[in-house]
């Protein structure tokens, strides 16, 4: 008898380190309940089977909760000008320290601003870390001026917000007559050979 409950108890340790091992406190309290009521336990066996039981529920209650990673917020808001040129067909890409990029926005998923001419990426449950954003524009004539990258740090429980605005490349036009004049001036310029200062000053005072 006493063999055949020490090797019920050994059966129920086995499963528990089992369990233990997996993560996983699932333990098979039926199996030695039974073994309570078809063997009559002596009071210290009993209390310490009962301490063993209080002992893996308390691990089976708290040890399976997930271990909850604190997130934040991305929030990027770009606009162009007062006429929102080219402003739909602005993209992002936002990469993290293992170079895993993802394009935003994803079809609707921003917010429309008309009275500023912008628009708002609203990015929930980020992982915290080091990210770096890089905009696509469409600006093969030069429209806009170049835009550089954003480095993020981007921390648990934080609200990070950026702010762009594509500002127009600044372009002067002259006409030809006022072309024509500057050379003309230029060449004129060139061409004066100043005298050096000592030669002037002997040939105005001879010693």
């Amino acid at each position: 008898m006493k063999n055949s409950f020490f090797l019920g108890w050994h059966k129920a340790l086995k499963n528990f380190n089992q369990s233990y091992q997996s993560m996983d406190f699932i333990i098979d309290k039926s199996f030695i309940i039974k073994k309570i009521c078809r063997k009559k336990l002596r009071r210290p066996g009993l209390s310490i089977l009962c301490f063993y039981l209080g002992w893996a529920s308390l691990l089976n209650l708290h040890g399976t909760e997930p271990i909850a990673v604190k997130k934040g917020t991305l929030i990027v808001d770009y606009k162009t000008d007062l006429e929102g040129d080219r402003l739909d067909r602005i993209r992002f890409w936002l990469k993290d320290g293992n170079h895993s990029q993802k394009m935003y926005p994803k079809g609707n998923a921003f917010v429309e601003d008309r009275k500023n001419r912008s628009r708002i990426v609203v990015l929930e449950d980020v992982t915290p870390g080091e990210y770096t954003l890089e905009f696509l524009i469409p600006n093969k004539d030069a429209f806009f001026e170049e835009s550089s990258l954003r480095h993020i740090h981007l921390q648990a429980g934080e609200v990070v917000k950026v702010d762009k605005t594509f500002k127009r490349r600044q372009v002067n036009y002259y006409s030809a007559k006022q072309l024509h004049e500057w050379k003309i001036w230029w060449s004129f310029l060139s061409h004066l050979k100043p005298k050096p200062i000592t030669q002037t000053y002997l040939s105005r005072h001879n010693f």
